[in-house]
């Protein structure tokens, strides 16, 4: 049994590092090599969960379109991102423009500029719930080897 539990703790924590890797790579790649740019705004969702015990959680995301360098040749791109609160949602409507960064070795990958603080995705807290399920998992299954490790040198 205290394998099992280990096993758990290891899947927690594969989940949470696989979660966490995704985003934050591209937000790490447009810190090295970001080059800002204007796009335009082209749309908006805002994305309610309902909860029957907690808060509602709200999402809010922009569509905007850039145009970015290709190999020398101006291409247009567009992208969506998650902001981080509904008054930066509120702020901004369909036609404005608003800064952004994309990665120069791909400029499909793109950000609304820090300023808005862009939130990536809940990865982070993924990454921490990953972590601290290895560890009560772990402990589960160390606590339970060493009882059945007893157990038997008892009998």
């Amino acid at each position: 049994m205290g394998l099992i539990y280990m096993g758990l703790g290891l899947g927690c924590l594969v989940m949470g590092i696989v979660a966490f890797i995704g985003d934050p790579a591209e937000y790490i790649l447009l810190g090295r090599e970001g080059v800002p740019a204007t796009g335009v705004i082209t749309g908006k969702r805002h994305l309610k969960i309902e909860r029957l015990l907690k808060s509602d959680q709200h999402s809010y995301y922009i569509t905007y379109k850039y145009t970015a360098m290709v190999n020398g040749v101006p291409a247009q791109f567009e992208s969506e991102n998650q902001i981080p609160q509904s008054s930066y949602y509120k702020k901004y409507q369909a036609g404005q423009t608003i800064e952004i960064l994309y990665a120069a070795s791909d400029p499909q990958i793109s950000a609304v500029n820090a300023g808005l603080g862009v939130v990536p995705d809940n990865s982070i807290l993924m990454l921490l719930i990953g972590a601290v399920g290895a560890a009560w998992f772990g402990y589960s299954g160390l606590t339970t080897l060493h009882d059945e490790f007893v157990t038997q040198r008892g009998s």
